[in-house]
């Protein structure tokens, strides 16, 4: 068949290019992410690929899903919303990689604030306008640290939010990881991206891969 967009496949027992070139990204039975190029004739043996594959076709359906639609609106100040995660605030377990993590919020009124503290002390270790560039540093935010997350906006609070930045062994392994997939010159700005996301899906940094996806759609 034609592929003249990205496409998934799963319950395969072998996928070979009949004509052409393909990208294939998968994770390997080491658990880290892959990029092959496959030329006509050849194809990726399942035997090479992990175990337990129910992970990255769950992340892999929303990554076919967003490079097929259309790019996400911006327009601001339409919802209340329920939940900080759902302005774009960091929530969940989060890796800060060495340059830092830009943050983005969106959706909400012109004199939003953003207030991020220390959860135990409640020191504040940053606040600003909501439409400002955030970025968490490692700095400031240690690993292995949790802090809460407070949208104060015009039409009242949302309920505080939180995040915990992931231990130094994880941190340093996905350094090592991230800095590999940099090197590699076979991937693009695109599938660089997804190799990002697939590799943040199967550690469960649900708010890094949304960074890596939206980094596409920019």
């Amino acid at each position: 068949m034609s592929l003249p967009e990205p496409r998934m496949f799963e319950d395969c027992l072998r996928v070979i290019v009949a004509k052409g070139t393909a990208l294939a990204q998968y994770i390997d039975r080491l658990g880290k992410p892959k990029s092959d190029t496959i030329s006509e004739g050849k194809g990726v043996d399942p035997a090479d690929m992990a175990p337990n594959p129910v992970p990255v076709r769950a992340v892999g359906r929303s990554l076919v899903a967003m490079l097929t639609e259309g790019k996400e609106g911006k327009a601001v100040g339409q919802k209340f919303f329920d939940k900080p995660s759902e302005v774009g605030a960091p929530f969940g377990d989060l890796y800060i990689p060495p340059e830092g993590l830009s943050v983005r919020f969106y959706n909400l009124e012109p004199d939003a604030r953003i207030r991020i503290a220390d959860f135990s002390t409640q020191r504040v270790l940053l606040e600003s306008a909501a439409s400002m560039p955030m970025t968490l540093d490692r700095g400031r935010f240690k690993a292995g640290g949790k802090y809460s997350v407070q949208v104060l906006a015009s039409r009242g609070k949302l309920p505080p939010g939180a995040f915990e930045v992931v231990d130094q062994a994880l941190t340093d392994e996905l350094d090592r990881s991230l800095q590999a997939l940099a090197k590699d010159p076979q991937l693009d700005r695109n599938t660089s991206a997804i190799a990002r996301a697939l590799m943040f899906e199967r550690e469960g940094l649900s708010f890094n891969r949304e960074t890596a996806i939206r980094g596409m759609r920019q």
